[in-house]
């Protein structure tokens, strides 16, 4: 007979099964909770490693872009600095600016996301930096469009390219910064996890499957975003590695000359201020400056692709005769240097003849020519009576210079005794003076009256405009201290636009005494005469002064006009009909060719004052003075006697039948606007009396 049924057993097991369904629930319940709270975890984890990661990968392409660009436009710079072709530099300063904008538009994008203090600080001295270094850039750009390349390469290599390694050092320390957080954040990422894989132990046994599950599903996840992270780490460390490369390169191209992979100019001054420290110790070293003869030559017969060629197989040669220790550098153009350590003069002898006897030996042959070249060498022992580098510098040009004006294809020793060197010096002195003196305006004009011989009311007075140079100390120089060193170092042309800007400009604003003034003569050199540029000015200038025009006379020298006939016509027809006029002066010292006058299209012949002076008692200069008029006037053209110094003078040469007088007897030259003011007063200076007529 079976047992009935226990209501209170069954109430226990309905009550069990209740607890264990309860249980049950809460275990679900808490698995559940648990669940969602590790799947959160992990997905929260996700979602910010993702946001993270890509927050890094953002920064890091924003930084690389940044130094990308800023690498480039050190790059170009220095490919501007061996350009020559003004369409390919022209191309070149677009590219920088293409990549200037590049680098602003990264930065902009990287500081407008979330950055830490120490990452904006970093930002922030980079951008200080870049403010300085961009106009830097620009104008050793500018420069070199200019074609302006040696002051453009001291500003790139001084300047420039160290600011903006300064900038890349910050972009690099940003760079590392990002490292440093982009680990902790991976060490971040591993604790969300670890906590995760905790929570899903608390499941059990229960739960194992599910946990085995989801914790290969969070161990995956994980692995993935340490792939990337590692990824990302490898491209940072191969862009460091890039960026030290990168170092090197700017540095050894700042320290060495691209086209013959000799040491810079900059480079070899620095050699040689350490060797000028260890001189002071008793050691002693000679210093070499060298420069190729013919090179002119070579460049203007088959073009700078052959004169660089040449450049390179000249510094073979070179390389051949020196020791491994000593220093040999490319100083610019077909200049070049060498540093010869513990050494005499009389090593260093021995090394010069060398150099000059395998150049002379040495042929250059391009496309079926062949030509023969020849060095130039100055120079100079460094011991304990060296001073600087600046003497040092000096004195081997100086030598080098003495060498070339003896014959060229030689040397010379540099001696404080030598005469020559000294003059020479002088001379390079005198270069440094006129280019101060252009920069703080301390040229001054003067003015010499040139009057009638014949004067009568409506008789204008000329003037003829001459420079003087006031030093500091208020000493005045008179021009003929400066100009045969300005003539021999190529300053003419900057002096000849000086005193033409400036006396249009001194005549523009006194323009109520130009009805009294025939005109001002303005001495042009040959220089001038025949620089390309100059022209241009002048017809410029005149453009912004028309009205002045005819109050402007240049004077030219027979010899300069006759050297350059061609470009002189030319010159001189363009200017006329604008309304200047043209002199041409010291007639009968140079060529003195009257075949020349019917060429050139000038209005005043100026007869040189040294038949002027003596024609009195010399008859062979009398004759001379009479025929120079006489052809002249049958020409059409007026004259000018010069050196004027008394009234017997002024009477023979009226008798002649000379037009105008000039010299100091008949006015001394006065400071320009001292002149303007006399005029205005209706004053006039003069010491002789010339003849009047009603």
């Amino acid at each position: 007979m079976r047992d009935k049924m226990n209501p209170d057993r069954l109430i226990n097991v309905s009550l069990l099964n209740k607890k264990l369904v309860i249980v049950f629930i809460l275990l679900m319940t808490v698995s559940v909770y648990l669940l969602y709270r590790g799947y959160s975890d992990v997905k929260d984890s996700h979602i910010r490693a993702k946001t993270l990661i890509e927050e890094l990968q953002t920064k890091r392409d924003y930084v690389t872009t940044m130094h990308s660009s800023a690498r480039e436009r050190s790059l170009i710079l220095l490919r501007m600095m061996g350009e020559e072709d003004p369409f390919e530099l022209d191309e070149l300063n677009q590219q920088m600016g293409a990549n200037a904008r590049a680098f602003i538009m990264a930065r902009q994008h990287l500081t407008s996301m979330h950055l830490s203090e120490a990452e904006r600080s970093i930002l922030s001295e980079q951008n200080a930096l870049t403010v300085i270094n961009a106009p830097l850039q620009n104008q050793v750009a500018e420069l070199f469009i200019e074609g302006e390349h040696d002051q453009a390469k001291n500003l790139l290599l001084n300047s420039a390219i160290p600011g903006q390694n300064a900038i890349l050092q910050k972009i690099n320390d940003f760079i590392l910064m990002h490292e440093n957080n982009t680990g902790q954040a991976v060490a971040r990422i591993d604790v969300n996890f670890e906590h995760a894989s905790k929570n899903f132990q608390i499941l059990g046994a229960v739960l194992l499957g599910i946990s085995a599950i989801f914790i290969l599903f969070t161990l995956h996840i994980s692995r993935r975003e340490q792939k990337r992270l590692q990824k990302m780490l490898s491209e940072q460390k191969k862009i460091s590695d890039q960026l030290d490369q990168t170092a090197e390169k700017l540095s050894y191209q700042a320290s060495h000359d691209a086209l013959t992979g000799l040491i810079s100019r900059r480079e070899f001054e620095n050699r040689i201020l350490q060797l000028l420290h260890r001189a002071e110790e008793g050691e002693t070293h000679v210093v070499f400056y060298l420069d190729l003869d013919q090179f002119k030559i070579v460049n203007d017969t088959c073009g700078h692709y052959a004169g660089d060629e040449l450049l390179r197989e000249v510094s073979i040669v070179m390389q051949s005769c020196v020791r491994k220790s000593d220093a040999l550098a490319r100083l610019g153009g077909d200049e070049f240097g060498i540093l010869l350590e513990y050494c005499d003069l009389d090593f260093a002898e021995k090394v010069a003849q060398s150099i000059i006897d395998k150049i002379n030996d040495f042929r250059f042959r391009w496309e079926r020519k062949t030509f023969r070249v020849g060095m130039s060498i100055g120079m100079v022992l460094m011991d304990d009576n060296t001073n600087n580098l600046e003497d040092v510098l000096k004195q081997i040009d100086s030598a080098c210079y003495a060498a070339k004006d003896s014959g060229r294809n030689r040397y010379q020793i540099y001696h404080e005794d030598d005469k020559e060197l000294t003059q020479r010096e002088a001379e390079m002195d005198w270069v440094v003076r006129l280019e101060r003196a252009l920069e703080q305006n301390q040229f001054i004009l003067y003015a010499q009256p040139i009057v009638p011989t014949i004067y009568d009311k409506s008789s204008q007075i000329n003037y003829e405009v001459l420079i003087r140079l006031k030093q500091e100390d208020g000493e005045i120089i008179q021009p003929g201290a400066f100009l045969p060193s300005a003539e021999r170092y190529h300053k003419m042309v900057s002096i000849d636009r000086w005193v033409v800007n400036e006396v249009l400009s001194i005549l523009s604003g006194n323009q109520q005494v130009l009805s009294d003034i025939g005109y001002f003569s303005i001495n042009l050199s040959c220089q001038s005469l025949t620089d390309p540029g100059f022209l241009k000015f002048i017809v410029d200038q005149l453009a912004l002064h028309s009205e002045l025009a005819e109050k402007i006379c240049l004077e030219i020298t027979e010899t300069a006009a006759i050297n350059s006939m061609l470009k002189a016509v030319r010159s001189i027809s363009m200017l006329r009909g604008m309304g200047v006029r043209f002199a041409l002066d010291d007639f009968g010292s140079g060529l003195s060719s009257f075949g020349y006058l019917k060429t050139l299209p000038i209005d005043y012949l100026k007869i040189d004052g040294m038949f002027v002076r003596d024609m009195l008692v010399d008859p062979i200069d009398g004759a001379m003075v009479k025929a120079i008029h006489d052809i002249g006037s049958l020409m059409g053209k007026e004259t000018v006697a010069e050196f004027v110094e008394n009234e017997d003078i002024v009477n023979e040469l009226r008798n002649i039948g000379v037009h105008f007088v000039q010299g100091y007897g008949i006015g001394t030259p006065l400071p320009l606007e001292q002149v303007i003011e006399k005029q205005i007063r209706n004053e006039f200076s003069g010491h002789i009396t010339v003849q009047t007529i009603n």
